[in-house]
């Protein structure tokens, strides 16, 4: 099944419509219990359709790619030492 592939605004839209929001307050600093979710959605799908971190970062109001790894769960623990 190929999914459709949507364009970063639109998904932006579809996703604060679902979450009964902005897209000014979904790319901005808020850290409000049920945003970081959204905005985890957000990067995810635009994840798999193939857009690198950086330019997630950017869509999601100028966020840092380190941000995006760490929203997507791609950070590794740390190995413990000896």
């Amino acid at each position: 099944m190929v999914q459709a592939v949507m364009s970063p605004a639109a998904l932006l839209n579809r996703v604060c419509a679902r979450y009964s929001t902005t897209v000014r307050e979904l790319t901005g600093p808020m850290r409000t219990k049920w945003l970081p979710e959204a905005r985890r959605e957000v990067a995810s799908t635009l994840h798999r359709q193939g857009m690198g971190l950086r330019d997630i970062g950017r869509w999601l109001g100028g966020r840092d790619h380190a941000t995006i790894y760490v929203l997507l769960g791609m950070r590794k623990k740390a190995r413990k030492r000896a």
